[in-house]
């Protein structure tokens, strides 16, 4: 919120002020009445909610009747003995209820009333039978009937009704000077979700006059007469989804007055809560008896309000001053006396409702592909999580204004655990560090903690006031209690990090004075290791405040802060140098505010006392290692046909691992399984021109078991380098051939590809703009043939024309190149590369990569990829000697294809496993990316990772261990994954490598 202005501060700081204190009450307002006319059933169609049949309908129509009202049931007519319940809706022959069953019978009273209360939402689950092979599934129906929807793209959107200049609404007042009407601006405010915009409001003023504005603009201007009404806000976003908010509005004049005999008699606001105040209302109120409960009706909406003045009469009241206060009826008391009897109300808002509503255990995950089921969620964030919690099971989001954080780290398990609402949203936000509070109108926001901003972000606040010694007095002063020892000397911090395809933890901590207290700091969510680290270390400090709870009485009615704002204030010029205690622009966030209100002559009208916590600041925590998590899954004997299998150039779990970047670096760790690993770099030296493929040497010694050594080959824009002794201390790089004409620096122009077959039978195959697709080939290891055109060229200037060599026929190797729009397959084998006969290997379009599965012992199945002019149409093909099958996977609609050489690999102890890294163009730009995983060749594919567009998202090569079919690695911008449990589960390798710059796409990796 925006801090006090200097203006607004002078006014709140003048004297004489005085305060003169009002209780509107919302009416009951009977909207159908009628009678039981039988048995209470559920309903047959849904199974869940409960109807009650009715006759005699004495007042109103069932038409009237509106979701989310209130039922009385009694034994007479009005009355509510038996009890109060939700509506859910009324039709002509019954009125559904919310699934609570009152032991309502035949002949007994129903009044629904127009009145709208925060109500516990029940869901209810079953277990679901229907699939023998899943005996213990459970199906969830929402508000008890109502079956998963898209919460996603149709997540409806939350309307917020604010005041014109975003301050709260004066929900209470009397008319205007001279009117009939008070004139209240409203203004639309919302929080919307997976990038939709409104598109759409419309408000419903009731009896009130629009005269600025209009009911489908987001600013109205209405009038509204003497009396109570609920003004209605329905907004609708671009996915069609739409919300609703409903605004009590109360108008009072001389003839229709508030209730004005009672006395304020606690009046207390939390940061991490809401405001609640309690109420000693006296027996008479004029004529009328307020004890009646037709005047301050059981359980009601209260609006407290006031009517402030700042030395001149004619001076406003400043904008953010807490005059009002709306909540419900929590309980009331009542006192008898001789001559003066009285009740108590306690009246809280959103926040001290909620905390006495029973929150539901529930588990909400992101599942990396389209959910089916309400706990699913994509783009899934704590705040998201808040909204859920409050939006499935209550009706809060009806009522009051709700603001969210704006933290965006992504989780991909959230746990709601059971205990209240309230505390369930505290939890959730604890996540960030975050607090959750309501304010003065019940409205709730959340916001991360000020302490735990770093020194810019911290700076980017401004003060919302700073006080000096004028605001206070001697009586009571400022007290700056100082604590001078630590009360915790290590914190550890556990997290996890999503980033829309895996979760993997994170470990920190942060070391104070030796000796003291030690305490665990649950996190859920992080962005990244060096924000855990730093808000490890800023948890710490807070945690050893030294000025925990600064209290201060403040010397006029400056109560013009919301708690839950989380907006910094300063201290300066606070008076003498006492103990060598200086404070000049010391800063501190409010945590609470007491408010005494007093009726007496010459008694301060209200005193406001503030506490004060000090802001703190700091260091940055250690990183640590999470104690006793492996990465490396069991180890598994596996069959492979009775072949003998070479040592594989990648194992699950390899504690050593060697990835080559496009940035001229070639990236080795050595604790790949830690769940961290440190990466460090060697400059590929000798080499010219940007790195474009990379295969490791197959024959390696390493692999052959003969040696520590691993070797390999590695091609740029202008040479073809061998890489020797990797892992080794200085790994040597040796160019090998020169080639006469260059290639662009474009994924694929140029690709490099050996197998196990027979060694040092090497393949490159480039492909030049204008010039065609031309390769060559080594024998040797060494000496490097002439290249030799596959193509005479095509219209494109980009193309990436694919290689594979065969893993069991010696000397063979496998691609493909275009000849305007239609490509042709090769074969090389006999010392020349000759078309393939085969017609299911060529076809219309442009192939962007060709694959030959290991496994195959006479390489009989090829996968391809091929596309038209348009990329649009990319497809996936698996070709099975003469029969060619289609195999594309999809996503949310879309068709994927990869488009990069290594974007598909197969496992090679099980061919049936396939992985594919696809791109798909639902907007004709190539622009978004998902990982697909197959256990049937193909025919069927499953989702791991995306669909994403969002920039550097994307993974561009896979390859599949050697030796497990449920490993594979993905390779990406700056980004490695791992996966033991084919996809189900990926976990995030990067560890640090983020600490060097530009870092760019990973061309294959090999294990040492």
């Amino acid at each position: 919120m925006p801090a006090i202005s200097s203006g607004d501060a002078a006014v709140l700081r003048q004297f004489p002020q005085g305060v003169r204190r009002y209780l509107s009450a919302a009416p009951r307002e009977a909207v159908f009445a009628a009678q039981v006319s039988g048995a209470i059933q559920r309903d047959g169609v849904s199974g869940g909610v409960i109807a009650i049949p009715y006759t005699g309908v004495t007042t109103g129509a069932y038409g009237d009747v509106i979701s989310g009202m209130t039922l009385d049931i009694g034994t007479t007519a009005g009355g509510a003995e038996i009890g109060r319940v939700r509506v859910r809706s009324a039709n002509g022959a019954q009125i559904l209820t919310a699934e609570s069953v009152l032991p309502a019978a035949a002949g007994q009273y129903l009044t629904v009333r127009r009145e709208f209360r925060p109500w516990l939402v029940k869901p209810r689950r079953f277990e679901d039978y229907a699939d023998a092979a899943y005996p213990t599934v459970f199906t969830e129906y929402h508000d008890y009937d109502v079956p998963y929807s898209n919460q996603n793209s149709a997540i409806a959107p939350k309307p917020n009704i604010v005041a014109d200049g975003y301050e709260l609404v004066k929900l209470a007042g009397f008319v205007d000077a001279g009117q009939s009407y008070r004139t209240v601006t409203l203004v639309a405010d919302s929080t919307t979700f997976n990038g939709a915009s409104i598109s759409a409001w419309l408000w419903d003023v009731g009896d009130g006059t629009v005269t600025v504005g209009g009911t489908s603009l987001p600013l109205v201007t209405a009038q509204f007469p003497v009396g109570f009404r609920y003004v209605t806000l329905t907004i609708t976003d671009s996915n069609g989804a739409s919300g609703l908010m409903r605004l009590p509005i109360w108008v009072h004049d001389a003839d229709h007055m508030p209730i004005t005999e009672f006395e304020v008699t606690r009046d207390e606001t939390a940061a991490e809560g809401g405001r609640e105040m309690v109420f000693e209302v006296l027996a008479s109120h004029g004529e009328a008896g307020i004890a009646d409960s037709g005047v301050i009706p059981e359980g009601s909406a209260i609006c407290y309000w006031e009517e402030a003045t700042f030395g001149s009469d004619a001076d406003p009241v400043p904008r953010y001053y807490r005059g009002q206060f709306m909540g419900w009826t929590l309980r009331d008391a009542v006192l008898f006396q001789l001559y003066r009897s009285r009740y108590t109300l306690e009246v809280a808002g959103a926040a001290g409702w909620l905390d006495r509503l029973g929150g539901l255990a529930q588990t909400l995950v992101d599942p990396g592909k389209t959910p089916t089921q309400w706990h699913e969620m994509q783009n899934l964030t704590l705040d998201k999580a808040v909204d859920y919690a409050l939006r499935s099971y209550t009706n809060i989001l009806t009522l009051v204004n709700f603001t969210m954080s704006g933290i965006s780290d992504r989780a991909q398990t959230i746990n709601l655990s059971k205990r209240s609402v309230w505390q369930q949203v505290r939890e959730l936000v604890s996540g960030y560090y975050g607090v959750a509070g309501c304010d003065s109108l019940g409205g709730i926001w959340l916001r991360k903690h000020f302490s735990y901003y770093n020194a810019s972000e911290k700076a980017s606040f401004g003060m919302a006031i700073t006080l000096t010694n004028a605001d206070w007095t001697d009586e009571q002063g400022l007290r700056f209690p100082a604590e001078k020892s630590e009360a915790v000397g290590l914190v550890e911090t556990n997290a996890a990090r999503f980033d829309g395809v895996t979760t993997f933890q994170m470990a920190s901590k942060a070391r104070g004075q030796q000796g003291v207290a030690q305490v665990t700091s649950p996190f859920q969510i992080a962005s990244w290791q060096d924000q855990l680290n730093h808000l490890t270390g800023h948890h710490l400090a807070r945690l050893n405040n030294a000025r925990p709870a600064v209290s201060l009485r403040l010397l006029g009615n400056l109560d013009a802060l919301e708690p839950c704002w989380n907006e910094p204030l300063a201290i300066s010029d606070a008076g003498e140098n006492v103990r060598g205690l200086e404070i000049d622009g010391a800063q501190f966030s409010l945590s609470h505010v007491s408010v005494k209100h007093s009726n007496e002559r010459g008694v301060p009208a209200k005193v406001v006392t503030w506490t004060l916590e000090g802001v703190t600041t700091g260091e940055s925590g250690q990183t640590l290692d999470v104690a006793g998590v492996t990465l490396k899954p069991p180890t598994v004997k596996r069959t492979t046909g009775g072949r003998k299998l070479k040592p594989a150039l990648l194992s699950p779990g390899t504690g050593t691992l060697a990835a080559i970047n496009e940035d001229g670096y070639l990236y080795i760790t050595r604790n790949f399984s830690a769940v961290s690993p440190t990466w460090t770099r060697v400059a590929i030296s000798g080499i010219t021109g940007y790195p474009l493929d990379f295969t490791p040497d197959p024959f390696s010694p390493r692999y052959l078991g003969t040696g520590s050594a691993v070797n390999g080959w590695l091609v740029s824009e202008n040479e073809i380098v061998q890489i020797a002794d990797i892992f080794g201390t200085t790994p040597s790089f040796t160019v090998q051939h020169s080639f006469s004409t260059t290639v662009g620096a474009y994924d694929g122009q140029r690709v490099i590809d050996t197998e196990r077959s027979v060694q040092n039978f090497v393949v490159c195959v480039s492909y030049y703009p204008g010039g065609g697709t031309k390769a060559l080939i080594t024998t040797d290891g060494a000496t490097w043939s002439s290249e030799t055109t596959l193509d005479s060229g095509h219209p494109y200037s980009y193309l990436s024309p694919g290689v594979a060599v065969s893993g069991k026929a010696a000397n063979v190797a496998y691609s493909a190149a275009s000849n305007g729009f239609t490509f042709t397959g090769y074969k090389y084998s006999g010392g020349s590369w000759a078309a393939i006969s085969n017609p299911n290997i060529s076809g219309t379009g442009l192939p962007g990569w060709i694959h030959i599965p290991w496994h195959n012992n006479a390489d009989t199945t090829v996968f391809y990829g091929a596309s038209t002019a348009e990329p649009s149409d990319d497809r996936v093909y698996r070709a099975d000697g003469a029969a060619r099958t289609e195999i594309t996977p999809s996503a949310d609609g879309q068709a994927y294809s990869c488009r990069f050489p290594r974007s598909i690999d197969t496992c090679a102890i099980n061919g049936n496993r396939v992985v594919m890294c696809g791109y798909g163009d639902p907007s004709g730009g190539m622009n978004q990316n998902a990982v697909f995983a197959s256990k049937d060749r193909g025919n069927t594919w499953s989702v791991v990772y995306g669909p994403v567009t969002t920039a550097g998202a994307d993974y561009l090569v896979v390859r599949c261990a050697g030796d497990d079919e449920d490993v594979f690695y993905l390779l990406g911008d700056a980004k490695i994954q791992y996966t033991a449990d084919f996809g189900v589960t990926l976990q995030d390798k990067r560890g640090n490598l983020g600490d060097f710059a530009d870092v760019y796409r990973f061309l294959n990796v090999c294990g040492g």
